[in-house]
């Protein structure tokens, strides 16, 4: 060892970033450039890392791309520093209309029309070209290679470039763009949409597209998020599905673009192994499921929309929310995890599960890393706070059709950098873009290089920065270069031998006694030419599907099912028996491109043989391939087949047919098969199939929440008298869970008013109204569960009965009303049914007004006014006056409606301070701003004009049962947040917030995070007088000095009188509590300010006193 890599090795221990490596091309000695301090930590033995480009270089980067000479195209988003990116958690005038946008168009229409539609067009995204023109390994010249064109209304977050012979691919939504530079100034020339139509919806912020890579077939291959497409190809082809997230593929010049892979949430990159397999590794929906790794493929189905997050973050805009689940059925249904019989069988599970927040991926190809990384997919964890973001090496093993994560945990390989993208340069360095935490743009971005000394100094290390400085094109030994053991050489020769036309080598390379590397790219080359028309080599790859090699022939059915050439059916079908699983799967998927109808039988043949492995890939593969074939008549042929995996294949079938024939199977002796069938009749709405369903009604109970949900949703469709007695009977047997019997009993409350989105599915199904009458058809069922239901769902029951007019005995109401036992809610509910016969509430009344509690004084003011009694209006201004909030509410509500209303209110609300409790003032503003009264309205206007007004209104009063809900879902509080042990660690525990802070002080963190930082959750940046900086978590600042928590776990302390900057600290919180409701804001903070103690439950408004 020299003293030069003694030094780096010693400059490592103490994350001194100072660089030495033994390159082909220039030595670099460490002295020569001393940087800023890696600000992470390395966790595998004998990685380096420092920082190569920090500001001025680079402003708000996102991502970046490395060409053959080791130049940086960094991808800088100005429109998410100046707002133009946004979020329909926040920009809720467009939540509802996000789900109900078709194309690009309408988005671009909705925007335009909206009173902030400046702020789409005031910046764009751009491309900075970065290079080291001192050959030390650091970046420092700065280029503007895009700086126009991408500020238009409907563009969205840049994220994602490919760089390879001279040009730049880009996805940036709505368009797939490719720049080149032709006269090498550094600025791009050309601008070319290759394809546009990707983003119809805004969703949250950053789910666009993402991940564009060159796949070995030579295609490019990109991602999106759940802002979905609706894209006419080159062909004239429409590719539509505007909410769910996919992976495509194309011509590099956008031509015969398909949807490769379908049902992603935010798949940011997307990685190839070197076997031709597709890797992503998707986000979490925020409430509950865990990040997954999924293996793509191809014409796979991962199961998400955009409609899972509504029931938890959205449902507040939905017109049918009182009817919609409690939770979304992508958890409810274990959607999210890998495979298990109780969840949807149309679907393919991921991989394995793992933490949350992945970005940038890349494949460790080449020998540079260390054998514990090499291999491997390589995964920044980008979870806000710098601290708590990480980096994982992922290693995949082949498993039947599929794969299985080799190690139980990732190997966590780097913490303490929030990185949002990873690559892996041509010289063998690995390089991480530095977002800078937290969920904002900031200055803090950065580019840190990590090497492996021993690495770098391996020939095929050296030899692979010299063969891509030195280009492709003039080479003479290509056919060598396929054996590379850089899986990117072998590429890039396979490439320049199908630019050169040259078939022969790729062809003696496939026929030769060499290894399997050169003869995989070699066939894949090949395939490259026929696609392109140049040559007949089907030949080839029919031998190809027949080697001894399981990757050859895998290969080999892929291409194969490219061409779809009808002489190629032989070959697929021996394929379809082979030994080998993964063999089988891709010779499915071939047939079914094929659309090859006499490979029937040997397709239900193989399904059949999967009985025992069960393999899911295997299993989606050939039931995919025989719904191409349109084989329904072979799929009712399993009715009676002894094999579960054929009858559950074939109600797979159907289902993609959307064959109502499916109903047949909804009487199988296997439960899964049933739920199967019934899962098919729900989502496709099979109408005709509801009767039978109807006749599962008794046997609900044993079924998953889910299915009772879908038992439930379809007897409330079939409607009629028939249809509300099966969901009675639902709600009446305790066996069906207590969620799905309130759902029912809301159905009930609403039968004839269907909905306009589907309460499970969520998405948009406008089924109109109806006119049934389904009392008194109903009496006799209705009557049995009033007398024998215990549980609060009598309270929704006598509101029923009031509703559709069922006379109930009045003494029994009065008992239960004044029954001081029974919930509250019942109570309430009693005196509701009364008062449908006015008659008898009155011969009620003077006992009732006795009852001392303040829900029950409030409920019968309200009552006083809606039937117009005497003395509501002495009732109403002794409440105004009284100090209990829930009858100042509803005094407020029914006073302001009154003649010269206006002065008096206009004076209560001045005097509110003094006059009204606490817990009102939000109530009185939100009347004043509904009033018709043109006073009340300008003043409500006047003091609404600053939010923070309004928001100062909102500490007391709340319902915290509802702000619990919030916290889980719209307020996506508990993706950073643990309470009760459920939750993110981004943020601080929250399990006694209420102790620790009053209301005041609960309401500021919500709405401006960094005004007070919880301690060790803020992130500073510190520059000593000396030049040093620092950056990590404020834990101490106290006696003249300042304690800081660096990222990679270290401490350190600084005098204050040697700081000469400091900037922070700053939190990784969104201010998303900022753009809540106000009512919603309340309620959260009265749910944070019952944060007592462990395990405390939320209380409802109205349990307590004053209902606090």
């Amino acid at each position: 060892m020299t003293s030069s890599q003694s030094l780096l090795r010693a400059a490592a221990t103490t994350t001194c970033a100072v660089l030495a490596s033994c390159l082909s091309l220039t030595t670099l000695r460490a002295e020569d450039h001393v940087q800023p301090a890696f600000k992470g930590k390395l966790l595998v033995d004998g990685l380096i890392g420092y920082q190569i480009a920090a500001k001025p270089l680079l402003d708000n980067p996102t991502s970046f791309a490395i060409d053959e000479k080791g130049r940086f195209y960094v991808v800088e988003s100005q429109r998410l520093r100046d707002g133009a990116i946004i979020d329909i958690r926040g920009a809720r005038q467009f939540t509802l209309k996000d789900f109900l946008l078709q194309t690009v168009e309408d988005r671009r229409a909705m925007l335009m029309a909206d009173a902030t539609k400046d702020k789409y067009m005031k910046v764009g995204e751009r491309i900075a070209l970065l290079e080291d023109t001192k050959g030390n390994g650091l970046l420092d010249k700065r280029s503007e290679y895009v700086t126009e064109g991408l500020d238009n209304p409907e563009d969205g977050l840049a994220f994602s470039a490919l760089a390879y012979d001279n040009q730049v691919f880009l996805t940036c939504i709505p368009n797939l763009w490719r720049f080149e530079d032709r006269d090498g100034d550094g600025k791009a020339e050309i601008r070319e949409k290759l394809l546009t139509g990707f983003g119809v919806g805004i969703s949250m912020m950053g789910h666009d597209m993402h991940g564009i890579v060159r796949g070995p077939d030579g295609r490019l291959y990109w991602s999106i998020g759940d802002r979905g497409f609706n894209v006419v190809t080159k062909e004239g082809v429409r590719l539509m599905a505007p909410s769910r997230g996919a992976i495509f593929r194309s011509e590099p010049d956008g031509s015969k673009m398909e949807v490769f892979f379908n049902g992603l949430r935010n798949p940011q990159e997307i990685a190839f192994d070197e076997f031709g397999d597709l890797m992503t590794f998707d986000n979490t929906g925020d409430f509950g499921d865990i990040a997954r790794v999924v293996y793509a493929m191809e014409g796979g189905d991962a199961g998400w929309y955009k409609e899972h997050q509504v029931p938890h973050q959205y449902r507040w805009a939905f017109p049918d929310n009182d009817i919609m689940t409690s939770n979304s059925r992508w958890t409810e249904e274990n959607m999210f995890r890998p495979d298990m019989d109780d969840q949807p069988q149309w679907l393919l599970p991921p991989v394995a599960n793992f933490q949350s927040g992945p970005s940038g991926i890349v494949y460790a190809a080449g020998e540079s890393l260390p054998d514990a990384l090499k291999g491997s997919f390589l995964v920044t964890n980008y979870r806000g706070d710098a601290a708590n973001c990480n980096v994982l090496s992922f290693k995949l093993t082949v498993d039947g059709a599929g794969f299985k994560v080799r190690d139980k945990d990732p190997l966590i390989f780097s913490t303490g950098i929030g990185s949002s993208d990873i690559d892996l340069g041509y010289d063998g360095r690995l390089f991480l873009l530095d977002f800078g935490g937290g969920w904002s743009a900031n200055d803090r971005g950065a580019i840190h290089a990590v090497e492996w000394p021993e690495g770098l100094k391996k020939t095929s290390v050296q030899e692979t920065k010299a063969i891509f400085a030195g280009g492709f094109k003039q080479r003479k030994d290509l056919q060598q270069l396929l054996s590379h053991p850089d899986v990117r050489v072998r590429q890039r020769a396979q490439f320049e031998l199908v630019e050169r036309n040259d078939a022969q080598t790729l062809q003696q390379t496939l026929a030769g006694p060499g290894g399997l590397n050169a003869k995989l790219h070699s066939l894949w080359g090949l395939g490259q030419l026929q696609r392109s028309g140049k040559g007949d080599h089907l030949a080839r790859f029919l031998a190809a599907a027949a080697s001894t090699e399981v990757e050859l022939r895998v290969s080999a059915c892929r291409i194969l099912g490219d061409l779809r050439a009808p002489s190629a059916a032989p070959a697929l079908l021996a394929c379809l028996g082979d030994a080998s699983r993964r063999v089988q799967s891709h010779a499915a998927i071939a047939l079914g491109k094929m659309a090859h109808k006499d490979a029937a039988p040997a397709l239900w043949a193989a399904l059949k043989g999967n009985e025992a492995a069960k393999d899911r890939y295997l299993r989606f593969a050939i039931v995919h391939a025989l719904a191409a074939i349109a084989d329904e008549s072979g799929a009712l042929a399993q009715l009676n087949a002894a094999e579960r995996e054929s009858r559950l294949g074939a109600v797979l079938v159907l289902r993609l047919l959307h064959s109502g024939q499916v109903v047949r199977f909804l009487n199988d002796s296997d439960k899964l098969v049933k739920v199967t069938a019934l899962g098919a009749i729900y989502d496709n709405r099979v109408t005709t199939g509801y009767p039978e369903v109807l006749k599962l009604t008794d046997q609900a109970g044993e079924f998953t929440i889910t299915n009772q949900r879908r038992i439930a949703l379809i007897d409330f469709l079939h409607g009629g008298v028939e249809g509300a007695k099966a969901v009675l009977h639902l709600v009446s047997d305790p066996k069906v869970q207590m969620p799905v019997r309130e759902q029912g009993l809301a159905l009930l409350m609403r039968w004839n008013h269907l909905p306009e989105f589907d309460p499970l599915n969520n998405d948009h199904v406008s089924l109109g109204d109806r006119k049934d009458a389904i009392y008194p058809g109903i009496h006799e069922e209705l009557s049995a569960f009033l007398e024998n239901e215990k549980s609060p769902l009598l309270a929704k029951g006598l509101d029923l009965a009031k509703q559709v007019g069922m006379k109930l005995s009045p003494r029994l109401l009065v008992a239960q009303a004044q029954n001081g036992k029974a919930e509250m809610a019942t109570r309430l509910a009693a005196l509701r049914a009364l008062s449908a016969s006015p008659e008898d509430f009155k011969v009620a009344l003077p006992d009732l007004m006795k009852l001392p509690e303040d829900a029950i004084k409030a409920t019968l003011l309200d009552l006083h006014f809606k039937l117009k009694l005497d003395g509501r209006q002495e009732l109403a201004e002794a409440a105004l006056i009284s100090k209990s909030p829930l009858r100042v509410r509803v005094a407020i509500r029914r006073l302001i409606e009154g003649e010269g209303a206006s002065a008096r209110f206009a004076k209560l609300w001045n005097d509110r301070a003094t006059a009204l409790p606490a817990a009102t003032h939000l109530d009185l503003y939100l009347a004043m701003r509904a009033s018709d009264q043109d006073a009340l309205k300008k003043l409500a206007e006047t003091f609404g004009a600053e939010p923070r007004n309004v928001q100062g209104l909102a500490m007391e009063g709340g319902d915290a049962a509802k702000g619990e809900a919030i916290f889980r879902g719209g307020g996506a509080c508990v993706q950073c947040h643990m309470v009760d042990k459920q939750g993110g660690i981004q943020g601080p525990p929250l399990d006694g917030v209420g102790l620790r802070q009053d209301r005041a002080t609960l309401l500021e963190s919500v709405l401006t995070p960094n005004a007070k930082i919880a301690e060790g959750y803020g992130t500073m940046t510190v520059t000593t007088k000396n030049g040093e900086v620092s950056m990590g978590r404020l834990t101490a600042d106290k006696d003249g000095k300042i304690e800081m928590l660096l990222p990679n776990g270290d401490k350190k302390t600084i005098q204050v009188s040697e700081i000469a900057k400091r900037e922070g600290p700053v939190s990784a919180m969104p201010p998303i509590a900022a753009v809540l409701p106000p009512t919603d804001l309340r309620d959260l903070i009265e749910f944070l300010s019952q944060r007592k103690a462990k395990g405390d439950a939320a209380k409802p408004a109205g349990t307590e006193h004053g209902g606090h």
